[in-house]
């Protein structure tokens, strides 16, 4: 659970600069990187926490102390709320829709695309294409039980996945020959 640290980080922080009684900048500037942190906690648990994020919204955009004041007080509330429904278990949560072999090799083609040129791609794009490829990789085992592919399929998205792995490199030349494998064995896959 991830949602539960950044909510009881949040709640003690604003209910102080609440109680300060004067209007407080610094949880203007906050309110965008809590509402950040809690929306990425939130995807993982895969809770809806929308209305506290429309909350913190208006907190970072609130101009008055008035303003700022009556934006705390309802952030407040819908986070201790949201924190009593995720220890009661009675959160709303959010279905995801597992994606198909055709998707992931599109978001893969669309990734490495991406990196295909740049000499130092960010850390985020090639753990998501190591997470894309590894769920490739499954899905395509998947569907050869079900009778839909043949080992030659099986044997391509493990070689992605190898690719995907070894692109965490920090040598240039092994990011360059992996990147140029997955672009070649994600087209072998998808034709």
């Amino acid at each position: 659970m991830k949602t539960v640290p950044v909510l009881t980080q949040l709640l003690p922080m604003i209910g102080a600069v609440r109680g300060s009684g004067a209007y407080n900048v610094v949880v203007q500037r906050q309110a965008p990187v809590l509402a950040e942190r809690l929306r990425v906690a939130a995807n993982d648990d895969r809770f809806v926490v929308t209305p506290l994020m429309e909350a913190l919204g208006r907190l970072a955009a609130a101009e008055e102390f008035e303003e700022q004041q009556i934006a705390m007080a309802e952030t407040l509330e819908l986070a201790d709320t949201l924190l009593g429904a995720i220890s009661n278990g009675s959160v709303e949560t959010a279905q995801r829709i597992a994606p198909t072999v055709s998707d992931l090799v599109k978001r893969l083609q669309k990734s490495v695309g991406d990196i295909r040129d740049v000499y130092s791609p960010g850390v985020a794009v090639i753990k998501q294409i190591r997470a894309d490829a590894a769920e490739l990789s499954v899905m395509v085992d998947s569907e050869i039980i079900e009778g839909r592919r043949d080992e030659d399929h099986a044997i391509i998205a493990a070689q992605i996945f190898d690719e995907a792995d070894r692109l965490q490199s920090d040598d240039y030349a092994v990011r360059e020959r992996m990147t140029m494998a997955l672009v070649r064995d994600v087209a072998r896959l998808a034709a």
